[in-house]
């Protein structure tokens, strides 16, 4: 059964805010919850499908005031925290998203976008031991989430830890097996580390995947020319 302080409404707002809606229609618009709303102005399931759509639809700031208006009624509503978290992050108001998806793992620990986002939200702001946590604890609880693995080897790259990158992309390959942005990245883990064949069959298995890759042609060209040096007699 769901903790009934967790949602945003109960069922009878939803039956008389779905009564308000136009029928036989499965998208409404922001402009239709709002009218909608404006004959029933209490009710948080239309205030809520409105800042949903709202923030669906691009209107961030309308979609933010609309959630902020929920919160002290629902204060513990995970769906509207999350919302703000997305919006603040997508508003790049870092530090603002940040306590939004620590809050939600307060309320919900098993909740594991919120993991996902928290460490999204670390990364972005440089906080890389947060964001690994987070992004390991994501993975703990959804384990087929390789865009989060990915975000880890990404991690360990912008720390110059190449041998960690290459671990990662190592499993995450194991998994998805024609990943060609994996198979880029590991490239580049091999290239630092003067693992320049390992590193050539990578790029021309993006090569293989997405023959038109700007960035893998390049890096064939610099590996040819590092390998002919390599082997060059001195």
């Amino acid at each position: 059964m769901t903790d009934q302080k967790h949602l945003v409404c109960t069922p009878e707002e939803v039956k008389v805010g779905l009564e308000l809606l136009p029928k036989n229609c499965e998208n409404w618009t922001a402009d239709e919850f709002q009218k909608a709303l404006n004959r029933a102005p209490a009710n948080t399931y239309l205030l809520c499908r409105l800042a949903q759509s709202q923030y669906y639809e691009g209107a961030l700031d309308d979609a933010l005031a609309n959630f902020q208006k929920l919160r002290p009624q629902v204060p513990n509503c995970r769906t509207v925290i999350h919302h703000m978290g997305l919006i603040h992050f997508r508003k790049c108001h870092l530090s603002e998203a940040e306590k939004c998806f620590e809050q939600i793992i307060e309320i919900d620990n098993e909740f594991a976008m919120a993991y996902y986002w928290l460490g999204l939200t670390n990364h972005h702001m440089r906080k890389y031991g947060s964001a690994l946590r987070a992004y390991k604890q994501h993975i703990e609880k959804a384990p087929e989430s390789h865009i989060a693995l990915f975000n880890i080897a990404m991690i360990y790259l912008e720390m110059n830890q190449y041998e960690d990158v290459v671990r990662t992309l190592e499993e995450l390959i194991t998994e998805t097996h024609e990943d060609p942005a994996a198979y880029l990245q590991l490239g580049l883990a091999y290239s630092h580390l003067d693992r320049l064949d390992e590193a050539m069959s990578c790029i021309k298995k993006v090569l293989n995947l997405n023959p038109s890759d700007k960035r893998a042609q390049h890096m064939v060209r610099v590996l040819e020319e590092r390998i002919r040096s390599a082997e060059a007699p001195i």
